[in-house]
């Protein structure tokens, strides 16, 4: 198995390794970034100059060679990095042989379990997907794995509103602390404020509707969702 400290040396002989591809990259203002023995470069030289760059790389230790892959779209880690005219859009990426396996909801769990299975799944999604129409696509993707592991359809509505309308908002008051909103993107920030009301529609509609013992939201649910009513109020008030 190997010195635990293994990781700690290979990756100190790495970063001596790769400084003349990381100058190379901030020169020309592009992206370099690598974990462990997976490495992810931008550029917008022709093929044949990244190619000289890569094989004069493989010639500096004949152990440590480069397998490389250049393409408009390429998988890096859980991201699928994809050049569109010129922007970079970032979806989540699956292996094709991954099977959409998750916590079952029938298995023997306190139900917190299966609605932090839901909130990871989200998170995950909002922090790699690169705008709300890409993440709509994964969000459906996400529902779907949770149905074919036996998520009643109520529970995971209820539970990606909550989600989708705590993250929106704790979006909406990170982005007001680096910056007034007066200097906001007007786009995004209706988009925000969009996703957020139909977030709270959907919790509205699910508190009006009669539900079994098994439905109710959890106390810290609740208390969650207090919260979030008091800041909006706050909020509201200071503005006026």
């Amino acid at each position: 198995m190997g010195s635990p400290f293994t990781m700690t040396l290979a990756n100190i002989y790495m970063y001596e390794w790769e400084q003349s591809l990381i100058q190379h990259q901030q020169i020309r203002n592009e992206l370099y970034d690598r974990y462990i023995d997976d490495i992810f470069m931008t550029s917008n030289e022709s093929i044949e100059n990244i190619k000289a760059l890569l094989d004069q790389a493989n010639e500096k230790d004949p152990n440590i060679r480069i397998n490389y892959m250049i393409h408009e779209s390429v998988e890096f880690l859980d991201v699928l990095i994809e050049n569109v005219e010129g922007k970079l859009t970032t979806p989540v990426f699956r292996k094709p042989a991954a099977e959409p396996y998750i916590h079952p909801y029938t298995s023997d769990h306190p139900r917190h379990i299966h609605s932090n299975t839901i909130n990871t799944a989200l998170l995950r999604g909002i922090r790699i997907c690169s705008d709300v129409h890409t993440f709509d696509h994964e969000r459906l993707k996400i529902e779907m794995a949770l149905l074919l592991n036996g998520y009643p359809p109520k529970f995971i509505k209820r539970m990606v509103a909550l989600e989708q309308l705590m993250l929106m908002q704790d979006e909406i008051e990170q982005s007001q602390q680096i910056r007034a909103v007066a200097d906001w993107d007007q786009e995004k920030l209706n988009e925000m404020n969009e996703r957020k009301n139909w977030a709270q529609k959907q919790l509205n509609d699910f508190e009006s509707t009669p539900t079994t013992e098994q439905d109710h939201l959890v106390e810290d649910e609740i208390e969650q969702l207090r919260q979030i009513d008091a800041v909006q109020k706050i909020q509201q008030e200071k503005r006026m």
